[in-house]
């Protein structure tokens, strides 16, 4: 999941948006943005909205999803509901919990507004094998791009940055989206053996058809884990490092599918003080 909070400028360009908060809440504007109901008369939105984007959360689900929510709501908001339910399942060993089913749980837990928690979201892409964000943390000395010491990290808040007296905000973020091709073009085998949550090597059926090792697309993903490797020959895929881009280090049994993308990456420096 990456969430954040921004400035809502779209907000001008909806009915709901521009007539935010102009009547009382009895007049029908007590309800939230949700980018699917613009011409609803809707509560002040401050301008910010809240974005969430969540990769399909089932084993080798590949679809990416989207959901906004405006105003923001630090108690009861869309940030606040899909961290609880991520922060119930952080502790799984596997990624096939039937997660759709509960977010949409009958006692409401994660209900915004009345509505389920997954209905909120809206499907933005399908094929995605990853996409992750990495911070550069001048506090802990981020020195390299590269995972391992002195690596980025792949998980931030500020309210905890605050706490702990450091730094608020990032220098830099970098953007990694991997997306698989189709067809022939697809890169696409199965693990020929267990693959344990310490091996450095993934035997596979056939590896020719993965990204060469020299370019930055040289990731795989078996169920729900990105893996880095650094070496390709025949049906080995090695010198691997395993939870790549801030995924979790799995056992996964043989015959489960091995998917290889075209990585694409962007750096982006923040231009603000600390």
């Amino acid at each position: 999941m990456i969430a954040f909070t921004r400035a809502w400028g779209e907000e001008q360009t909806t009915l709901a948006g521009y007539d935010a908060g102009r009547g009382a809440a009895a007049q029908g504007y007590g309800g939230d943005f949700s980018g699917r109901n613009v011409r609803e008369p809707m509560r002040a939105s401050h301008g910010n909205i809240e974005v969430v984007y969540l990769l399909e959360p089932v084993r080798g689900g590949t679809r990416l999803y989207r959901a906004e929510r405006s105003p923001p709501d630090v108690q009861n908001g869309l940030i606040t509901r899909v961290a609880a339910w991520c922060q119930q399942y952080q502790n799984s060993d596997a990624d096939d919990l039937s997660p759709i089913a509960d977010m949409q749980d009958a006692n409401g837990m994660f209900a915004i507004g009345g509505e389920p928690l997954w209905d909120q979201f809206e499907l933005v892409a399908d094929n995605v094998l990853a996409f992750s964000v990495e911070c550069w943390d001048d506090w802990d000395r981020t020195t390299s791009w590269y995972a391992g010491p002195g690596g980025p990290v792949t998980s931030w808040s500020i309210g905890q940055r605050i706490s702990e007296g450091k730094y608020v905000l990032p220098r830099a973020l970098r953007l990694t989206l991997i997306v698989a091709a189709e067809g022939q073009l697809r890169a696409e085998s199965t693990l020929t053996g267990e693959l344990s949550v310490g091996d450095t090597s993934v035997f596979v059926e056939d590896a020719d058809g993965f990204p060469d090792v020299r370019s930055q697309s040289a990731y795989l993903r078996v169920n729900g884990e990105l893996i880095a490797y650094g070496s390709r020959a025949g049906r080995t895929l090695g010198s691997c490092a395993r939870a790549a881009l801030g995924t979790r280090a799995q056992r996964h049994a043989a015959g489960s599918i091995v998917l290889g993308g075209e990585a694409f990456q962007r750096v982006i420096q923040l231009p603000v003080t600390k």
